[in-house]
């Protein structure tokens, strides 16, 4: 049986109403019964064709999202598990986290999630500013934000993320220097703190296009995130990731064994999979169509990645998070040696201070962590051709 965890992750797109900014693939929940009936047919008959691809290795993480999984009914999320579990092997520390809005939970719900091995909540609360969460189009108020996140503490949970968004329009530094301070006094375990970016096609970035709403400038954002860095290093939550902090021992292990470049298993419309164990690996991203899975939710096939791709996506998913990059993997999986191939690329982002380099990891810098997506760019762009170069041992690495 392989070591190597693996994870799962489930697609629930149902919401009670879709926010401004949500680029995701979701839709309003509508008449419940009509939806997710033939929802749920759909998604146990999809791992009982895919479950069968990881036979023989242990599941390590489950990770309900969405969309608003909390719409599941207990009974349906047992269902879910129960399904899963028939197929495949779980880990004796297994993490099952659930996404979470607060307007949906209840005590009861909580509590039967708990009872049946949820250990993990992640609850979307995106600002403690009424105005900021009207102009999100969340379905919430301050107040109920801070009841889901007691009602889950009373459930027992021990391991509870807040999400929050910052960049928003009208933001300031003042402002949200408050609302951490407001957020890390309730004794969150995590804290998820996301960039808002603007997503083609949401109702949000139409309002920034006519002028409706005005987003902080870049030097602006910058100090947002300089300041979200030193106020949490000052609260004793540690960094581990681009725009994830934790209490000792309560780093998300489903979204760190992702970036680590782990297998993982998705489900559901929307939902995308990576397999690492043939080639450079392959991926497989589900139709972001709800009537179209429901017919096939099995269809979607497994497509190859490319040498590039491979390369670019472990630069991207490595310098995001606080242990960095280990170059090695890519030697002993497909016989490339990066720091030979991007020697001369490295020394400016060297000497600017965005980026350390050592034998055995590379480290962005917090200014690099500003502008990791135009690292890795730049870095790509000096990528020679690797179709020649790529040699396969017999043993996949990740």
């Amino acid at each position: 049986m392989s070591s190597l965890p693996f994870g799962l992750y489930l697609h629930v797109p149902f919401c009670l109403q879709r926010c401004s900014y949500c680029d995701f693939f979701t839709m309003p929940l509508g008449d419940r019964e009509g939806s997710f009936s033939p929802y749920l047919r759909a998604l146990h008959a999809e791992i009982d064709a895919m479950a069968p691809l990881f036979a023989g290795r242990l599941l390590h993480t489950i990770f309900f999202g969405g969309g608003t999984p909390s719409l599941l009914r207990p009974e349906e999320m047992g269902a879910i598990l129960e399904r899963v579990r028939s197929h495949l092997a779980w880990h004796e520390a297994i993490e099952i986290t659930v996404e979470v809005n607060p307007e949906t939970l209840t005590l009861e719900k909580a509590a039967a999630y708990r009872a049946m091995g949820v250990n993990r909540l992640s609850i979307g609360i995106q600002s403690l500013d009424a105005r900021a969460l009207a102009m999100l189009g969340r379905n919430h108020d301050v107040q109920g934000a801070r009841r889901c996140f007691d009602i889950a503490r009373e459930a027992g949970f021990t391991k509870i993320n807040l999400d929050l968004i910052w960049g928003r329009p009208g933001l300031t530094l003042e402002g949200w220097a408050a609302e951490l301070s407001s957020v890390l006094a309730w004794g969150p375990d995590h804290l998820s703190l996301y960039e808002l970016i603007l997503e083609p096609g949401t109702p949000m970035t139409r309002s920034v296009q006519r002028g409706e709403l005005c987003l902080p400038d870049d030097e602006q954002r910058f100090e947002m995130y300089r300041l979200t860095r030193d106020i949490l290093d000052g609260s004793g939550m540690i960094w581990y990731e681009i725009s994830n902090f934790c209490r000792e021992g309560q780093i998300c292990l489903h979204n760190l064994y992702t970036w680590q470049g782990y297998d993982y298993l998705g489900v559901g419309p929307g939902a995308h999979g990576f397999l690492g164990s043939q080639g450079f690996g392959r991926r497989r991203a589900n139709p972001r169509n709800l009537p179209k899975y429901l017919i096939h939710p099995e269809e979607a096939p497994w497509e190859a990645r490319s040498a590039e791709d491979a390369v670019v996506e472990a630069l991207l998913s490595g310098l995001r998070i606080r242990e960095g990059f280990d170059p090695s993997l890519l030697t002993q999986r497909y016989g490339l040696d990066l720091t030979e191939l991007l020697g001369p690329a490295l020394e400016p982002l060297c000497e600017a201070g965005y980026l350390f380099v050592d034998p055995k990891r590379w480290f962005v810098s917090p200014r690099g962590a500003e502008i990791l997506d135009e690292i890795v760019k730049f870095l790509s762009k000096k990528l020679p051709d690797l179709s020649e170069r790529v040699a396969f041992p017999r043993t996949a690495v990740f």
